[in-house]
């Protein structure tokens, strides 16, 4: 089972399983965006950043993100085996965040409440494709809700915090094997953990002017206790059509998913050469490598056959061993006039994911990529964003793959590791498009255009 298991992991930032970080602001600008965050979005990237936020304010940010996956996966001579390329068809998944924020007339802070889920896809394969027996479809879904600060106390100094509630749902469906020849058992696995309290914190240090700022933020490592449920489907089974299996299809409904999430450190310097333009330098560092392990526990799954039941209750431990992930952006925005703003930036990241655990569940490698867009102001209280984003994965082609087949001896109740199904060409892209609008209420007389 440790392909399903590792599947169902999802990632932080843009290494392992989400594509990037959210907000069209920021994938307009290579995900440039901590030292010079200046809308909501800085309740995920830097709660300092919320500081620039004067009088009321509240957006509504709705993007697209796609991940292409193309898998031509290796042929197997010895078995007189060929495999034509499968490609992701799940469409672009539509994620919103929303926030509002305010200053209450207090010059040295601004409170915000906000939903700013990170960006995951959708993936989706042929159910009867040569990737079945390591993904046919998956899915996680992460919100991330709650209440966060920024406080003044120096001209040059900025604190920012947060705390927010955090909900996740992960699933899978892949094939299972025996065997037997004609030994293929549908698996689904869902596993939801509906609360869980994080925080983050932030600072900025910079002169008033904000010729020259200095920004870092800390999400610490989280938790996740998921319960859900394992059902297979014996349906296309040899031994079921001939009568030693007996029913259909076996549920558990109440298993455990335990996971880890990594420590993320941000850090970046602005820098305003001329006053309407400013770039940023910004890095960003995820500790994957302190994750233990991946544990699915609390099993009871029983199959029914004319010999006697088999139950599956030994938990299921699998060993990480993911690398620490790091990438370096540079990206920032210039100011064509008081209506028009333009974005850009570029960024590259090394991958979470070893070469040998490549596959098509979780496709993460080394990339490059870059954002573009830009701002409408629309006079003193409406801003208007859009922006594109796309990403290259390096994926070489893979021949030492460690991805094998999941093998269930039905009589012995034992999960095996069958043969290798990792090896083959990989490609993917990763895409990302979207819009914002932010209102302004509450401005002072004297106070500029919204950011």
């Amino acid at each position: 089972m440790p392909v399903l298991l590792l599947a169902l992991l999802p990632g932080a930032e843009a290494a392992g399983y989400y594509l990037a970080d959210p907000g069209v602001r920021s994938f307009s600008r290579g995900l440039a965006f901590v030292a010079g965050v200046d809308d909501l979005s800085a309740q995920y990237y830097n709660p300092a950043g919320l500081i620039r936020l004067r009088g009321g304010h509240v957006r509504f940010d709705m993007a697209g993100a796609y991940q292409s996956v193309t898998f031509n996966r290796a042929d197997e001579p010895d078995n007189d085996l060929t495999f034509d390329p499968i490609v992701n068809d799940a469409p672009p998944y539509p994620i919103p965040s929303i926030g509002v924020s305010h200053d209450f007339g207090l010059e040295r802070f601004t409170f915000a409440f906000g939903l700013y889920p990170p960006y995951a896809p959708d993936i989706t394969y042929p159910a009867d494709g040569p990737q079945r027996y390591t993904l046919i479809e998956s899915i996680v879904v992460q919100t991330q809700v709650g209440p966060s600060a920024a406080f003044r106390p120096h001209p040059w100094i900025t604190l920012g915090a947060g705390v927010n509630w955090q909900l996740l749902i992960a699933g899978q469906t892949l094939v299972l094997t025996t065997d037997d020849p004609a030994g293929d058992i549908g698996f689904d696995m869902r596993a939801t953990d509906p609360f869980k309290i994080s925080w983050n914190a932030g600072l900025l240090v910079g002169p008033p002017s904000e010729r020259v700022v200095v920004g870092a933020s800390i999400q610490p490592p989280i938790q996740f206790n998921g319960r859900g449920y394992l059902e297979g489907d014996f349906t296309n089974h040899a031994l079921y059509r001939n009568g030693i299996i007996t029913d259909a299809t076996t549920r558990d409904d109440d298993i455990s998913l335990s996971v880890r999430m990594p420590l993320v450190l941000r850090a970046g310097v602005s820098v305003r050469p001329i006053e309407p333009l400013e770039i940023e330098l910004a890095g960003v560092l995820q500790r994957w490598s302190t994750m233990d392990d991946i544990v699915v526990d609390d099993l009871q799954l029983t199959v029914q056959n004319t010999f006697a039941p088999t139950t599956i209750t030994d938990p299921v431990v699998l060993p990480a061993e993911y690398d620490d992930a790091w990438s370096l952006r540079l990206g920032g925005d210039f100011d064509i006039n008081d209506r028009w703003t333009a974005r850009a930036g570029t960024f590259y990241e090394t991958s979470a994911v070893p070469t040998r655990r490549q596959n098509v569940s979780l496709p993460d490698a080394p990339k490059i990529g870059y954002g573009a867009g830009g701002s409408a102001h629309l006079g003193r209280r409406f801003t208007i964003d859009a922006g594109w984003s796309q990403a290259f994965l390096l994926i070489p082609e893979i021949t030492d793959s460690e991805v094998t087949q999941i093998k269930l001896d039905i009589n012995g109740g034992d999960v095996e590791d069958g043969k290798v199904v990792g090896n083959g060409e990989y490609r993917s892209r990763i895409l990302l498009f979207g819009a914002s609008i932010d209102v302004a209420f509450s401005l002072p007389d004297n106070d500029a255009p919204p950011p």
